[in-house]
């Protein structure tokens, strides 16, 4: 039997979120030099890692709600790239601004878009992306666009990103990735299928949710990243990227081998706030400890995400899942960097974080039979024999099982015609009956259909 490989779909949204992630991520490191050119160290960290990331969690819920009211600007591949254009003009303006105010009101307009690219990008990530590689190609994702900032930094002796002409390469970036659209073997409407909100306990849901925000908001307490950093040298930001860029592939890769271990990994990570504190005195312990922090701070990233985006793909909900896991995330950032930065009595710091710390855990064993011990049987079977299953429950034919594989692979009718030596035509009568038999609406619902089979 076959199994899905990472291929067609999982590689052009692979691209397409590191493209994304290297712009606005490389975009937000190009206002924040921009910021410190108006402002003292602690108030930039004020203005972006706390004020900036609320408005990163607006957009997230201005394309959530956009989502769910089915407005066709969010349904499709041009809304995507109007939402780029726009985000770019919004880049471009808060870097060349020449006043405190403009800065500030076009980076925080940039922000905003920033929130509805990654709602675009991770809505394509779950509903196009099979469930046993979407870690994987959520962590290789970022790691490109984290190493195309650090890249981007070495450039004008470290000046580059405070360039203005970075804005020209920012600009070749985007125009690639709208190319790719248009020029990708298996070109997809990425964001044209939806599920809806359907048959969900909200209950188990807030608690995810909560989860999220407090893993988020222990991890900031102690280790948010201080603008002080930059400016005095001590470390460079964009360098630490290279060890964030470890962290997200190789946590990527441990959570689709076993999400219950990359859990365990990140719930363990929490100590190294704690440390950092303690240490926050030493400097040498301090700049490994920063490396290290990003090595884990990936885990955090790839399981926030991927955590509510599994739950509520069972539940047929793709977009709401990783939408408002970043979305908590982002506020659980906010808030934790805010904490660290008024709090300035270490012990009380310490105290503050341990008893959230304590909160996290308890939460986190309430949740854990529930998300890890429950799936447990179903887990233990090959993908081969859940697809065989999952084919004799809906009386596929042996045709219809053939093309349901080459489906969760994310190829197209034109791609599958091809493999099968068989017209269009044919292929989309299959697809009519395999959707008839399953009771799904399009490709995006079969996906979900499937992966929630996966756990009964």
């Amino acid at each position: 039997m076959k199994k899905i490989k990472f291929e067609s779909s999982s590689i052009l949204v692979c691209l397409i979120i590191g493209i994304c992630f290297c712009v606005t991520g490389s975009g937000y490191l190009s206002w924040l030099y921009k910021l410190m050119n108006f402002y003292s160290d602690t108030y930039v960290d004020m203005l972006s890692e706390v004020i900036g990331y609320l408005f990163q969690a607006i957009g997230l819920i201005i394309f959530t709600w956009m989502r769910k009211k089915e407005i066709p600007f969010s349904k499709n591949n041009k809304g995507f790239i109007i939402t780029l254009i726009i985000d770019y003009i919004l880049i471009v303006f808060s870097v060349l601004s020449i006043s405190s105010v403009s800065t500030l009101i076009f980076g925080y307009a940039m922000n905003i878009f920033h929130g509805l690219v990654v709602g675009y990008y991770l809505f394509a990530l779950v509903t196009y992306v099979p469930l046993q590689h979407r870690r994987k190609c959520f962590g290789f994702g970022y790691a490109i666009g984290a190493l195309g900032s650090w890249g981007l930094s070495l450039w004008g002796n470290g000046n580059f990103l405070k360039s203005n002409a970075i804005l020209i390469l920012y600009a070749i970036l985007i125009i690639i990735c709208i190319v790719s659209f248009k020029f990708t073997k298996n070109t997809l409407d990425l964001f044209s299928d939806y599920t809806g909100l359907q048959n969900l306990d909200s209950k188990l849901l807030l608690m995810i949710l909560a989860l999220v925000f407090l893993l988020s908001f222990v991890k900031n307490t102690g280790f948010y990243f201080p603008t002080a950093d930059l400016s005095s040298g001590a470390i460079s930001l964009e360098f630490t990227r290279l060890f964030y860029a470890a962290g997200l592939i190789i946590a990527g890769f441990v959570n689709d081998y076993s999400r219950k271990t990359g859990s365990v990994i990140c719930i363990c990570a929490l100590v190294i706030p704690f440390i950092m504190l303690t240490l926050v005195s030493n400097a040498t312990s301090s700049n490994v400890l920063w490396m290290l922090g990003y090595v884990f701070y990936g885990f955090f990233v790839v399981y926030r995400i991927i955590l509510v985006s599994d739950y509520a793909s069972q539940s047929n909900n793709c977009f709401f899942g990783a939408a408002l896991g970043l979305m908590f995330g982002r506020l659980g950032d906010a808030f934790g960097a805010l904490i660290g930065m008024k709090i300035s009595n270490i012990t009380i710091l310490v105290s503050f974080s341990g008893i959230l710390f304590v909160i996290t855990i308890l939460l986190y064993f309430q949740l854990f039979p529930k998300l890890y011990i429950l799936p447990a049987a179903s887990t233990q079977k090959s993908f081969a024999e859940i697809v065989d299953s999952y084919s004799k429950h809906h009386n596929f034919t042996s045709r219809e099982k053939e093309i349901f594989i080459l489906l969760l692979e994310g190829n197209t009718n034109n791609a599958i015609s091809e493999k099968l030596y068989i017209s269009d035509n044919t292929v989309k009568f299959h697809i009519k009956n395999i959707l008839k038999k399953t009771k799904c609406q399009n490709r995006g619902d079969l996906k979900s259909h499937f992966e929630k089979y996966q756990y009964i």
